[in-house]
């Protein structure tokens, strides 16, 4: 959590925040740990030291989890935080304190970087990390207003803007909200999670009035599928990506008194599907890859005397939800007779999958299906290995399960120096909806 102080700090137009509202950097803090000794659930003393090269390898861990364009240095009583924005710096203080809590370690940073060049370092007391609501560890004091009111102010440089308007002389001036978020190219994929953040401010630099509630929306660009996304009075707020599309996203923050409600600026999220590289090694899938081919198997075997065999597919799915892959139920293709050079086929048909970006559902992200022996093919047939033409023309992801090299008819169904393997076609990621 952020001192009450710097809180006050960026609400009060009497004071100033040591803060800048920085457009990339280093945002650097001085730290002290504290680790105590505790018993696991299980009775087990657990001795918690922890010294400069353990912080830094858990400073890093957090680092990886919340933005992929922040680097870390660790000395002994400073940490560097070099981060595209402020505002992902802020939050990554915020997620480092609650990740250190959760191993029962108390952390104290006091932010260090400067408004102006010469100006005076971060706040009083700095942060203390702990557990949303409550006391943690060794007693660390009152954490109740935490992360959202935390480093909310923070302008940040992602898909807001961050200009404010001139001002005339008689002009009253008024209240802005301003939307960002902490992913800077705007893009995530199916699981990731970024932060919506917003900044309030008054352009003369009035005072604030206090927030009764903020509500942030969400919708899927070019529908009215969506609505309220989140309510909460914090200045922070986390989204999973669990549906592929692009949405658009907006804050509406009440307050107390007259003022009534501002709305925000707009800002723009793409949430991807996964990269076939996520599941392609998966065993849900490689065993539903041998299961496809058994079925082709046992399918020519059974109508050896007509030279009759067919391909079978399924599709690859991703609970937004859980995060889990599965495979789905057998999709026959067309029968083909191996009495003279033709092509399997496997028809795979599907909606496009624009739900709601507030709900999970099973997001199909690929394919897999079976090529067949040449076992009982006509006298002087052979095939190629591996996806065919069509196949790579595919508009999902997909995943064959084939021979290594060509195969001839009469070949027997498991050919020792020609071993089967998975092959990957298509496009790297379903095209997003």
């Amino acid at each position: 959590i952020i001192d009450e102080k710097l809180i006050v700090n960026q609400a009060n137009s009497t004071l100033f925040s040591p803060l800048s509202r920085g457009s990339g950097g280093c945002y650097y803090a001085s730290y002290t740990l504290e680790a105590d000794n505790y018993l696991d659930d299980e009775g087990f003393a657990i001795i918690n030291g922890i010294n400069t090269d353990g912080f830094e390898e858990i400073a890093n861990e957090v680092a990886r989890y919340v933005h992929r364009g922040i680097e870390i240095i660790v000395e002994e009583d400073i940490i560097f935080v070099l981060a595209p924005s402020e505002s992902i710096a802020v939050i990554y203080y915020i997620e480092l304190a609650r990740c250190l809590s959760d191993m029962s370690i108390i952390a104290t940073f006091t932010f260090l970087w400067m408004d102006t060049p010469g100006g005076t370092g971060g706040s009083t007391g700095g942060s203390t990390g702990g557990s949303t609501g409550g006391s943690t560890g060794g007693n660390t004091g009152n954490t109740g207003d935490t992360g959202g009111n935390t480093g909310g102010n923070t302008g940040g440089n992602t898909g807001g803007n961050t200009e404010k308007p001139p001002i005339t002389p008689d002009d009253p001036g008024h209240i802005v909200v301003n939307l960002t978020t902490s992913e800077l190219t705007g893009e995530v994929e199916i699981g990731d999670v970024y932060y919506l953040i917003v900044d309030i401010y008054h352009t003369k630099q009035e005072p604030i009035p206090k927030i009764t509630n903020i509500e942030y929306l969400v919708n899927r660009v070019g529908t009215r599928q969506g609505g309220v996304l989140y309510e909460t009075t914090e200045w922070i707020c986390p989204r999973k990506a669990i549906s592929a599309g692009r949405f658009e996203f907006g804050a509406i923050v009440h307050f107390e008194g007259e003022t009534g409600k501002v709305n925000s600026n707009t800002v723009y999220v793409t949430e991807m599907c996964p990269s076939i590289s996520k599941f392609k090694d998966l065993p849900v899938v490689q065993n539903r890859a041998i299961e496809l081919w058994n079925e082709t198997v046992n399918y020519s075997r059974l109508n050896q005397s007509t030279h009759t065999t067919r391909e079978f597919g399924c599709f690859i799915y991703l609970n937004t939800g859980t995060g889990e892959y599965h495979c789905g139920s057998t999709i026959p293709g067309d029968p083909i007779q191996l009495t003279a050079p033709g092509k399997g086929t496997v028809r795979f048909v599907y909606s496009e999958q624009s739900y709601d970006p507030r709900e999970t559902f099973d997001l199909i992200v690929g394919t897999i299906h079976s090529h067949y022996p040449m076992t009982w093919a006509v006298h002087g047939l052979e095939r190629p290995p591996g996806p065919s033409k069509d196949d790579n023309n595919s508009d999902l992801p997909g995943i064959v399960y084939d021979y290594s090299y060509t195969v001839l008819a009469g070949s027997p169904v498991n050919i020792s120096n020609n071993p089967m393997k998975m092959y990957v076609y298509g496009p790297d990621r379903r095209e997003t909806p």
